[in-house]
């Protein structure tokens, strides 16, 4: 296997392991008016539009996973843009996170 692609995978595992450590304290934070974590948001959405591209990298295609968190990224940007902090909470908890045993499926 190719060693770019080796290196892609095992960054986006240890993303997504770090996603769903600090997700849930995040969506809990959100849930409670708690935004001063707020600022960590941008770098979520950052790594997920990061995750669709090294996805599309490792399979060559696009897929049902990839699709998935793209659809999820859009709502969140349109979340952000509305201040909707109860939708942001939302979207991570019940799109983002659980797509993230499928994510590592893409990527062992």
């Amino acid at each position: 296997m190719d060693e770019r692609i080796v290196e892609i995978k095992e960054s986006a595992i240890s993303y997504i392991v770090r996603l769903e450590a600090e997700l849930p304290k995040f969506v809990l934070e959100l849930r409670a008016a708690d935004t001063r974590r707020l600022s960590m948001l941008p770098d979520v959405m950052e790594g997920v539009h990061w995750l669709i591209e090294a996805a599309m990298a490792v399979t060559g295609a696009d897929g049902d996973v990839i699709d998935r968190l793209s659809d999820a990224l859009g709502a969140m940007e349109d979340a952000v843009k509305n201040l909707d902090y109860t939708l942001i909470a939302d979207i991570l908890e019940y799109e983002i996170l659980e797509l993230a045993a499928d994510w590592r499926g893409v990527f062992e």
